[in-house]
């Protein structure tokens, strides 16, 4: 019974060992570039997407974020898928119910793809890389584990919205995350002020 306690404790040990050099380097340097609302019909990247239920034209706001880390290079190296979740910075909800962003993350025009597929980025950093995220959303819309997410209309209550980068099994044991990028509010108010323009 001793002996195999001991072992059992020496498999734990090792477990752990090889676990933290599992763990990847998260993406430190995410910092806010600009932010401006766009007309989802007139981005060409978005073109496949089927937004033939949308009543009114679909308005996003495009947030652009840079960091020295080449996305398509590390996740390719790392076989790393990728995707971002924005939230209401304050919000007492949980993260799954509070997210307002799209996952996909571009760069010149060109989705980043998961794993690493898709184009390469050539030359050196900082890169720059953008994605898209919902301005309002209606009640009863949008279901996550069979519970709706909140309605919110940032043109009516603007307030600061976060977002991060994320993929595998963030924090532990494999994966990654990027650090917590903050959207002021009065940077969403500036680009709706100047979409009237």
């Amino acid at each position: 019974m001793y002996k195999v306690r001991i072992d059992f404790l020496g498999l734990v040990t090792a477990s752990l060992l090889l676990c933290a050099s599992c763990i990847s380097m998260s993406i430190p340097d995410l910092s806010l570039k600009s932010v401006e609302v766009v007309d989802q019909a007139k981005q060409p990247e978005l073109a496949a997407m089927n937004m033939s239920r949308v009543e009114k034209p679909y308005r996003l706001l495009k947030v652009s974020f840079t960091s020295n880390v080449n996305l398509p290079r590390y996740l390719a190296e790392n076989s790393y898928p990728i995707g971002n979740t924005a939230i209401f910075c304050d919000s007492s909800q949980d993260r799954e119910m509070a997210r307002a962003s799209w996952s996909s993350v571009y760069h010149s025009g060109i989705k980043v793809g998961s794993f690493g597929t898709g184009p390469q980025i050539e030359g050196e950093g900082p890169y720059t890389y953008y994605s898209f995220f919902t301005l309002s959303r209606p009640a009863n819309q949008h279901f996550v584990q069979g519970k709706a997410l909140p309605a919110y209309d940032l043109s009516q209550k603007i307030v600061d919205l976060c977002f991060d980068l994320r993929g595998g099994a963030a924090p532990s044991p494999f994966g990654y995350k990027s650090n917590m990028v903050r959207i002021p509010a009065a940077s969403i108010e500036a680009a709706l002020r100047n979409s009237k323009q």
